[in-house]
């Protein structure tokens, strides 16, 4: 278990001065109206993809009463941290600290939930939200890129600040391309735009299994026109990959049909924000010549 107390060689010292969060890690998250779709899959995905171009990623499993990351990432029987066992009662962490108490996958630090391990307290919370924000904080203290697996969670657009996100995140919401989930993704996205901008969301549409045919499919036009948001682009589901997944075995590779996908998400999110601070200091590296 990891807290915030330091160790010598004489045995226990007081409590270390908290790292305050710096902010400066990009911090996409992953969201959907219902669960099925392969919300985890799409951000684990997105985080190997950042990853391989370079970036220092972390991975963050905020689905905190389903969530499971680990399992589906097929590494749940690897040593280490899980969020049942981050305490901070003072409400920080070393990010250093903690980086080197988590499970890895494919390079990338995994922070999964594990509510079958949780112990309701007397309010009747399974963890405490200070410490699932000293938990996000801290990762964002050592990597460029926080990645979180959000569920459809229902709380998650009132209570983001009270994990530890920033107010300049990213958001992905996970639709599914059939007129059932049109109903089910507008009412998601209505919540979202009530507490982030509209140009802060992004959507990507999952086209229904397989097995369906296509005349239960809604194209990216009629999504758009209920949504009144643009469909980045619409995956249809692999089947090589969902049998990885569901005999254990992970993601072991990105297919190559959602590579173009990943790069669009990663172009107009954590790109889009590099762009907008490169501009900036180039226009503020202007002023301050012409004013010498």
């Amino acid at each position: 278990m990891i807290t915030e107390h330091a160790r010598g060689d004489s045995g226990p010292t007081s409590t270390h001065i908290p790292i305050q969060h710096s902010n400066l890690a990009q911090t996409v998250v992953f969201t959907a109206p219902s669960g099925g779709l392969g919300l985890t899959t799409l951000a684990s995905m997105f985080a190997l993809h950042a990853s391989n171009q370079g970036r220092k990623t972390s991975l963050v499993d905020l689905d905190i009463r389903i969530g499971g990351l680990d399992v589906i990432l097929g590494i749940e029987g690897e040593s280490g941290l899980r969020m049942s066992e981050v305490s901070a009662p003072l409400g920080h962490l070393s990010g250093a600290a903690l980086r080197s108490e988590l499970p890895h996958w494919e390079g990338i630090p995994v922070l999964a939930a594990d509510p079958w391990n949780y112990r309701t307290n007397g309010d009747g919370a399974m963890v405490k939200a200070w410490e699932i924000k000293a938990a996000v904080e801290a990762m964002a203290q050592m990597h460029e890129l926080v990645v979180v697996d959000a569920g459809c969670t229902h709380g998650f657009a009132e209570s983001f600040t009270d994990y530890g996100l920033p107010d300049q995140l990213h958001i992905i919401m996970l639709v599914e391309m059939s007129v059932l989930g049109m109903a089910r993704a507008k009412h998601h996205l209505t919540r979202l735009i009530r507490q982030f901008r509209e140009e802060q969301v992004l959507i990507v549409g999952m086209h229904p299994h397989l097995a369906c045919g296509q005349s239960v499919r809604m194209n990216d036009a009629d999504a758009k026109a209920y949504l009144q948001m643009p469909i980045i682009d619409a995956m249809l589901p692999q089947r090589a990959l969902s049998m990885s997944i569901v005999q254990g075995l992970g993601i072991a590779s990105i297919p190559k049909e959602y590579r173009a996908l990943l790069a669009t998400i990663e172009r107009d999110t954590v790109g889009r924000s590099e762009h907008s601070v490169s501009s900036h200091a180039s226009h503020r590296g202007t002023r301050h010549r012409r004013s010498r």
